[in-house]
């Protein structure tokens, strides 16, 4: 699978270990992405005061996009923002997290919206996501192909697979 990542579309979600227990309003974001193209829109780490994992952010999906779908990709990530915690010595280092990828129905172009939540056991961050897909040469200048994915349901965000040829 193309694990396409265009510069400036990654939110950073980062918690400190140890700070108060928070629920955290809602971020509403916007990203402008390609069609048909894997991107990712969003990651999350979490950390301890020496810069150190402290595991992963439990993915809900809240509200599936209508237009695509998306999944969870753990590895290597580099937190740029904190939405908890006073970490910021930590921004930009890398670190185990998950990354949200996104990735529009084949030869769609408009509109996406999609909701979900990075939970931990100290911490709650609902993001909302507004997502502008553009025609690319692999799609038909904006109209949707003659292809159905299936919807995706709310509850916990599916791992990505990658493909094989």
């Amino acid at each position: 699978m193309n694990r396409a990542v265009a510069a400036g579309v990654v939110v950073t979600a980062a918690v400190l270990v140890g700070a108060p227990c928070a629920q955290a309003e809602t971020a509403y974001l916007r990203r402008t992405v390609p069609s048909d193209t894997e991107t990712m829109i969003g990651i999350g780490a979490r950390f301890d005061k020496a810069c150190r994992s402290v595991g992963l952010f439990e993915v809900l999906l809240e509200e599936p996009p209508q237009h695509g779908s998306v999944c969870v990709l753990a590895g290597a990530v580099r937190p740029t923002r904190l939405f908890a915690g006073s970490g910021t010595k930590c921004l930009g280092q890398p670190m185990p997290g998950v990354q949200i990828m996104y990735r529009s129905d084949p030869g769609y172009a408009g509109r996406d919206t999609l909701r979900y939540t990075l939970k931990s056991p100290r911490i709650s961050k609902p993001h909302q996501f507004t997502i502008e897909v553009r025609a690319t040469s692999k799609s038909e200048g904006g109209r949707r192909l003659d292809i159905e994915q299936p919807r995706q349901s709310p509850g916990p965000m599916p791992a990505c697979v990658a493909l094989t040829s």
